[in-house]
């Protein structure tokens, strides 16, 4: 639903229970072609709900908001799990299993936060508020999928209270031709 304020509003009335959204552009991260997205949202507990957006293949072997905790063909995620305020970035190629990384700060409960992925064609990076929160370490060819067919996301899942609410107030991203 639309909040006060027009952004959207994500609350379910079960634990673990939420949605995601996809776009209608596919994406392929290239080597030597830039990808930035980004996000602007809060959570009402940081620490005990998923709030994750990115790029994912659409045959994913699990529902659309539990995409970014389970099985799924291709992904880029980047945002806060259920037991963390700390966001991860998440990356799966072909099914071989999702890698993560914690970066190094925290959301806050309540309050707006703006998170970004960058690609500059040969690795990733998380930012929150505009600041460098990690750098993917692990090997791209293995982890990251890139040549792959990808649409953007972003979803919200209540974690460990049904009373947890997500609000979104844009999602954009730009890619190098």
């Amino acid at each position: 639903s639309l909040g006060a304020t027009g952004a959207l509003l994500a609350a379910s009335d079960g634990t673990s229970e939420g949605t995601a959204t996809y776009g209608d552009k596919v994406i392929q991260l290239t080597a030597g072609k830039r990808f930035f997205m980004e996000m602007r949202a809060q959570t009402s507990l940081a620490a005990t709900t998923d709030l994750q957006f990115g790029l994912s293949s659409l045959d994913a072997t699990t529902n659309p908001e539990d995409l970014w905790t389970t099985t799924s063909a291709s992904l880029v995620a980047f945002g806060v799990l259920n037991g963390s305020a700390y966001p991860q970035m998440l990356a799966d190629l072909s099914n071989s299993g999702s890698t993560a990384e914690t970066g190094t700060i925290a959301l806050s409960d309540a309050t707006w936060t703006t998170m970004a992925i960058s690609w500059n064609g040969y690795f990733l990076q998380g930012y929150v508020g505009g600041n460098p929160a990690l750098t993917w370490s692990q090997v791209v060819a293995t982890t990251v999928p890139t040549g792959v067919a990808l649409v953007p996301f972003f979803g919200f899942r209540t974690g460990t209270s049904a009373a947890n609410i997500g609000t979104f107030d844009y999602v954009r991203w730009v890619i190098e031709r």
